[in-house]
């Protein structure tokens, strides 16, 4: 048992197999105390070369609850360490490659004086490669962090949005990094115990923003002043009205390039979605275009509650155990909502 889950399981498989306990996501006194056992034991039962990867498996967990841990951002090095600088620009101590601590990109020059939305921005204003890929590339590049050991995947959050860190054992919601939780392993509400695999996803999160229409989401950002783009990129309708290949290829143009994390037989795999892009959604399907509209209006700090009809604001309400106040008898719909917006 132990050898099968060192090898071929993250740190939250290393309870115990008959109790399941401790969670090992949550880093208390009971679970230093269980994985002084647990090293113990494997190196009793294991091989040398089990208890190595045991060994590194806990270093790399413990190491990834520390705020100051980070990967490096080169694609080349897989080392991680700690930010004992207190500065945002810092070099890898193995590869020597510098980086941003906060947004773990490779560090450019041009990054120097902005904050990292700002060289996010100035990057899809000025960078070649990105003006052709147009929002696919802009949508990997802002990627999905790991809340838990930071560890960070150039992929979009369309689609399933309950993502499984492959760095450690942390499940989290894509758009809003929120915990997944089962039943009683989550105490925020009495109502979760009966809720099953869940995480409680903020009022603005990509998780219910996304079954509103393009439209609207569109209306909101305009309303607020926040800019955005609706036309494909001019180097891919370019290529795709001059390409002289197959039809298959040519069509292969117009679809959404934005990288996803596919379930496959042989595992997680990093695939481009290849759905096609919908008309006047920047060369991105429906999906990964919402997507990018909900990271602008997230960017740009917006509360959202202005989009929630009355049936989703008793909907959320009830949601956090709050006390639904009843529609009274000749209240038009509209102050009725109004009211319910103001419920805390």
């Amino acid at each position: 048992h132990f050898t099968l889950v060192m090898k071929n399981q993250t740190v939250k498989h290393f309870n115990c197999p008959v109790c399941s306990l401790p969670d090992m996501s949550n880093r208390d006194a009971d679970q230093d105390m269980y994985q002084e056992l647990l090293v113990t034991m494997v190196k009793q039962l294991c091989t040398p070369e089990v208890t190595d990867i045991c060994n590194q498996k806990l270093r790399d967990h413990n190491l990834s609850k520390d705020p100051n841990f980070c990967w490096c951002a080169n694609e080349n090095c897989h080392a991680g360490f700690i930010n004992d600088t207190g500065r945002d620009k810092i070099a890898c101590p193995t590869c020597k490659k510098e980086m941003c601590f906060k947004c773990k990109k490779p560090w450019e020059r041009e990054h120097e004086g902005l904050t990292c939305d700002q060289f996010a921005q100035w990057k899809h204003d000025n960078d070649p490669q990105l003006q052709q890929q147009g929002l696919a590339a802009h949508l990997e590049a802002n990627g999905i962090e790991c809340p838990a050991c930071h560890s960070r995947y150039d992929l979009a959050r369309g689609g399933c949005m309950h993502f499984k860190c492959t760095q450690c054992p942390n499940e989290f919601c894509s758009g809003c990094g929120q915990t997944f939780k089962e039943n009683q392993a989550c105490k925020k509400f009495v109502s979760c115990a009966k809720r099953g695999l869940h995480a409680h996803h903020p009022r603005d999160c990509l998780y219910f923003l996304r079954d509103f229409p393009v439209q609207e989401l569109q209306g909101f950002l305009e309303k607020n002043n926040v800019p955005f783009d609706k036309e494909p990129p001019k180097a891919q309708l370019e290529a795709a009205a001059q390409n002289n290949g197959d039809q298959k290829e040519k069509q292969s143009l117009l679809k959404c390039r934005v990288m996803l994390q596919k379930e496959t037989a042989d595992g997680l795999k990093d695939e481009p979605c290849g759905t096609e892009a919908a008309a006047g959604c920047a060369g991105l399907c429906m999906v990964h275009y919402k997507e990018y509209l909900v990271g602008k209006l997230n960017n740009a700090h917006l509360d959202p509650i202005s989009l929630y009809n009355m049936n989703q604001l008793q909907a959320m309400l009830s949601r956090e155990d709050k006390v639904v106040p009843e529609k009274e008898e000749e209240e038009e719909e509209n102050e009725y909502t109004k009211r319910l917006v103001k419920v805390r």
